[in-house]
């Protein structure tokens, strides 16, 4: 997967605030709204070989605990290990459909960029 091709959309969207649908309803909660470059994103990673759907075990071997949050993202940046990273990136990926809006905050406080950042270390950002 070619990661650095979203190095750049990922460094935008640090600290920006993503647009919400309203609710139609009490019943229904309202959906975040991403752009097509984040479609691609998740999408291209889901159905990639880097995509571990076994990630809660790979984080666990390795002592941390799976939560996307900044004390979980601090361990795996700080293993440097790419076998973790992706780990990191599967359980971001496949925790919007477990709870909206977990893209959302993963773009706005710099995660994916992070991540994929230590995917491909020399790529130069313009």
């Amino acid at each position: 997967m070619n990661y650095a091709a979203f190095l750049s959309y990922f460094r935008q969207m640090i600290d920006h605030k993503t647009e919400w649908t309203s609710a139609d309803s009490k019943d229904r909660p309202n959906d975040p709204i991403y752009d097509d470059q984040m479609k691609e994103f998740a999408n291209e990673f889901k159905n990639s070989e880097d995509y571990d759907p076994h990630y809660c075990q790979k984080l666990r071997s390795a002592e941390i605990v799976p939560k996307v949050d900044h004390e979980t993202m601090g361990e795996v940046m700080l293993a440097d290990n790419a076998r973790l990273t992706k780990a990191m990136l599967s359980m971001i990926i496949n925790g919007e459909k477990l709870h909206k809006g977990t893209w959302a905050d993963a773009l706005r406080e710099g995660f994916f960029f992070q991540l994929l950042s230590a995917l491909c270390p020399a790529t130069v950002i313009a």
